[in-house]
């Protein structure tokens, strides 16, 4: 079995809890170390359970069990349908070596109902009809027999930074890193060889702006009447994320460090103290600053100006309440002295007797969220002042007329 990297088990269960979907780790003996909070909200605390008990009911060990795989230094992926939510997930195993030298087995749950519900649906339905429940999703394209995009929808805007009349005349592989690009045509010739479909291909791309994107790429051919190739018609669907979490919990501490400074969202840890250990790159730019230049000092003072630590704040719930996550919205001050409106998370750490260290947050910048949400009451102020003048001079014109009325009845005597 090759040399795996070591992991900090606090770390990684930290880490659970912001993966949208299942995950936990399990020992050599079937006990379960730890589960995230998505599993446990699914099936309950693991209690001192086995994992055959806890997911199976089961007394004894699955017979499908690929433990021993996994213990051997396997990667396993496999599917599973649950039969206590009727869910079907893609499973992803992966051995994890301990400091001390042990091998824990990380399961990684990715709900692929969906997709196994519209693969029946796109047997049992018209060609046309499958075309287009195929590609239902984020980015839907078309290109020629020549690879060349022909059609592309608006959603290339939010995924790829480029419009549709920037995406149409060049072909996927102008928007792929060289070496990308060379994979990917070895594929995408052989499958257009067989005029196959494309099938849940992962590539990587680059944005407008120049950052990193992963697509998970799905697309049928589409034929003239003589059964000839005449391009593609597809889907391209954001598994940046994903592939960011995946990696972080089976990289090394330089890669993690390269993810830690690099995600567009800011990441700052503390200790008891409330004191910054350190903040990423997302900090830094948020508030103006090297984010070098944070650490060590108070965090109530540097992010929100204050002396003592901020009533509202989300690390101290999680180390006196011991929760596993809080998410509060607040104020940050930039060094000019202007606002930014933010949303936070903080979890708390742990050393390795289990005793808790600090916390971590996570902030996202939700200012111009903010200010259209200001805006919209300003408006809607606005339109009911107008609403209540026009009313009352409604109900004074009416006034009026009676008065009129009144006078000309007077006249007529």
């Amino acid at each position: 079995m090759k040399d795996l990297p070591f992991f900090d088990i606090n770390k990684i269960g930290s880490l659970l809890d912001f993966y949208p979907e299942g995950a936990y780790i399990v020992n050599q003996q079937f006990d379960i170390v730890c589960v995230n909070t998505v599993l446990e909200k699914e099936y309950g605390s693991p209690k001192a359970r086995k994992c055959f008990e806890y997911f199976h009911g089961r007394q004894e060990p699955c017979p499908w069990c690929q433990n021993d795989k996994v213990f051997a230094g396997q990667t396993v992926r496999w599917e599973w349908a649950s039969p206590k939510n009727g869910q079907t997930y893609d499973l992803v195993d992966l051995p994890l070596a301990k400091e001390d030298g042990s091998i824990l087995k990380l399961e990684i749950f990715h709900n692929i109902t969906a997709h196994k519900e519209a693969e029946k649906a796109l047997q049992e339905s018209q060609k046309r009809m499958s075309d287009i429940i195929f590609s239902m999703a984020d980015w839907i394209w078309e290109v020629d027999e020549r690879g060349v995009y022909t059609y592309s929808s608006h959603r290339s805007i939010d995924i790829m930074g480029w419009a549709p009349e920037e995406i149409i005349g060049k072909t996927p592989f102008d928007f792929m890193p060289p070496q990308e690009a060379k994979r990917i045509k070895v594929i995408f010739s052989e499958i257009m060889a067989h005029q196959a479909p494309i099938k849940d291909m992962e590539n990587w791309n680059l944005r407008k702006d120049g950052q990193m994107v992963c697509l998970l790429t799905n697309g049928v051919p589409v034929l003239d009447n003589d059964g000839k190739l005449k391009g593609y018609r597809g889907v391209d669907k954001d598994i940046t994320a994903r592939k960011v979490m995946e990696e972080s919990l089976r990289s090394s501490e330089e890669r993690f460090a390269a993810i830690f400074d690099n995600i567009n969202i800011g990441i700052s840890v503390m200790d008891v103290n409330h004191r910054i250990l350190k903040v990423n790159n997302h900090i830094g730019r948020l508030f103006g600053r090297d984010p070098v230049s944070f650490e060590g000092k108070l965090c109530f003072c540097e992010f929100e100006n204050r002396r003592l630590v901020c009533p509202h704040c989300p690390g101290t719930v999680v180390m006196q309440q011991k929760k596993s996550t809080v998410q509060i919205e607040t104020k940050g001050i930039k060094p000019d002295g202007s606002y930014f409106y933010a949303n936070i998370w903080a979890v708390p750490t742990y050393d390795q007797k289990g005793v808790c260290s600090g916390f971590i947050e996570l902030v996202q910048d939700v200012t111009e969220r903010k200010q259209l949400e200001a805006e919209l009451q300003k408006r809607l102020k606005e339109m009911e002042t107008f609403y209540k003048a026009s009313m009352g001079r409604e109900e004074r014109i009416l006034e009026l007329k009676k008065e009129v009325e009144s006078l000309k009845k007077k006249l007529q005597k």
